[in-house]
């Protein structure tokens, strides 16, 4: 579809909710399929880099994604200690097979900080998911015609 000029997001589908380990998956599965231990590399890259704010910029009709004046200012700091040389021109390669999403310390979104040294900033997270788990029976009583 890329080849074609249609632009492809990167998602999770629950297989994992990290995003940084569908990135690996994608991988992997790409180079499996194609029998070759060389591509995938630049789809991967511009799927979850890329094209991601692109459709995210589709349908929030604002600036995402990137860090520049009017932006939605969402950051995410990591705990990672490299093991190889790390700057702009390989922080892909080290999102991918350095680091996890358990890395991230501290989350800001708009600016705000919501998640910081690893604890939820000013939400009840046993309130929040309670009202998930209830969500989810409704939910998966509805898709499978069973009363939760």
């Amino acid at each position: 579809m890329m080849a074609k000029g249609i632009t492809v997001g990167m998602g999770t589908d629950a297989y994992t909710h990290d995003m940084l380990e569908s990135m690996k998956a994608f991988l992997t599965i790409q180079r499996h399929n194609a029998m070759l231990p060389n591509v995938a590399w630049c789809e991967d890259v511009k799927m979850q880099f890329e094209n991601n704010r692109i459709i995210a910029e589709k349908y929030f009709g604002k600036t995402l994604g990137i860090l520049k004046e009017g932006a939605a200012a969402d950051v995410i700091i990591m705990d990672y200690k490299p093991f190889t040389p790390f700057s702009d021109e390989n922080i892909d390669g080290h999102m991918i097979f350095g680091m996890e999403g358990k890395n991230c310390r501290t989350t800001i979104i708009n600016g705000k900080v919501l998640y910081k040294d690893r604890e939820f900033v000013n939400l009840d997270e046993d309130k929040i998911n309670a009202w998930t788990m209830e969500q989810s029976k409704k939910l998966w009583g509805k898709l499978n015609h069973r009363v939760y």
